[in-house]
């Protein structure tokens, strides 16, 4: 499994992480303060990590990522990106839920500059390739305050959030440009590769597909073996005529275009 982390948090707070086969715990920690949190919550930094000794800590009661659990859940698909705000004034629970952010900008069409906007920060990132893969499969990306070391039971690499999103999430292949017989129909294959354009011959998933011309039998299509593919027809439409096809998962599209053109 891909563990990273990046240093930009704007919060003054650190993270404890612990993982396991299934998941893992998370907690917040932060700086003790007097006159604003109680004597009974001051813990020695010492007892965190070496690292933080000689700091009077506060530390919230861990949250769970449970991988069965989320499983489970319907917002559970190919190319998930799941995640938990945190509220850097809750103390007992700066983290929230998780919830699959593709899933839910793609019923809301925020973009990501909206999260900001909105005084959200998601630190914590879960990157899940398909339904079908293990928690092995995923990577864990936490963002985090330069002050405030994260604290984890594994070795991390230290990367930007995009280099950790693109090393798990697959791509998808397919011809840039194709051309189609009035009236006609041509068949286009499609593969999701990984970053080095390398075939996932294990991927079992669902790409979806919408034109703006033309017409598609099919707009939702299995691969198996990292491979599969569809028709397109140019019913109706006239030499010269050109449209578009967009292809992508449930919960992101557009990951890839064909540009059609009718001769």
């Amino acid at each position: 499994m891909l563990i990273a982390y990046s240093k930009r948090l704007g919060y003054r707070v650190g993270f404890i992480v612990s993982l396991s086969e299934g998941g893992f715990t998370a907690s917040v920690y932060r700086q003790w303060v007097e006159g604003t949190h109680s004597e009974e919550c001051k813990i020695d930094g010492a007892s965190v990590a070496d690292v933080l000794a000689g700091r009077d800590l506060i530390v919230s009661p861990p949250v769970i990522f449970d991988f069965a659990e989320i499983q489970g859940r319907r917002e559970f698909s190919d190319y998930g990106f799941w995640c938990s705000t945190l509220d850097p004034l809750d103390i007992q629970k700066p983290l929230g839920i998780w919830f699959n952010r593709f899933a839910e900008t793609a019923i809301t069409r925020r973009d990501r500059e909206e999260s900001p906007r909105n005084m959200e920060t998601a630190p914590l990132h879960v990157y899940v390739p398909f339904l079908s893969s293990t928690f092995a499969d995923c990577a864990l990306h936490i963002m985090t305050h330069p002050d405030w070391p994260l604290v984890i039971d594994q070795s991390p690499v230290e990367q930007e959030v995009e280099a950790t999103r693109s090393a798990v999430l697959p791509r998808v292949k397919v011809a840039g440009a194709v051309q189609v017989v009035a009236d006609g129909y041509t068949t286009i294959p499609i593969q999701v590769v990984d970053r080095q354009g390398m075939l996932i011959s294990s991927a079992v998933c669902d790409l979806y597909l919408a034109e703006t011309g033309g017409y598609l039998p099919m707009r939702r299509v299995r691969l198996t073996d990292g491979m599969a593919s569809f028709k397109v027809g140019a019913l109706g439409l006239e030499p010269g005529d050109r449209f578009k096809i967009k292809l992508g998962f449930r919960h992101f599209s557009g990951l890839a275009d064909v540009n059609v053109e009718v001769i």
